[in-house]
């Protein structure tokens, strides 16, 4: 279960202000490091998502696969059996 960001959302920061926001809508696949096996994840209108998966190793990617933007910098979690893995998994938006 996690949350899922975008940003910087202004090419200037301002203090005060938030660089990320919650990313509704946003697709990128879970996959199992020692099967392969890829699973689809969407987060909710407010950028929540929850993914139920055995005890493993896993790497959240971009669901393309290369660089377009918005870009997924991947993430390694691993899933501990009878717990959950609170993650941030963090877009690109490419606002410079």
């Amino acid at each position: 279960m996690g949350t899922v960001t975008i940003g910087p959302v202004s090419p200037v920061s301002k203090q005060g202000e938030p660089d990320s926001i919650p990313y509704p809508d946003a697709a990128f696949v879970v996959r199992n490091l020692a099967t392969g096996k890829k699973i689809k994840a969407v987060s909710d209108k407010d950028g929540l998502f929850q993914i139920l998966v055995p005890e493993g190793r896993y790497m959240l990617e971009s669901e393309s696969g290369g660089m377009q933007l918005p870009f997924l910098k991947p993430v390694e979690v691993e899933v501990i059996k009878g717990s959950f893995t609170e993650v941030v998994v963090s877009f690109d938006s490419g606002i410079r």
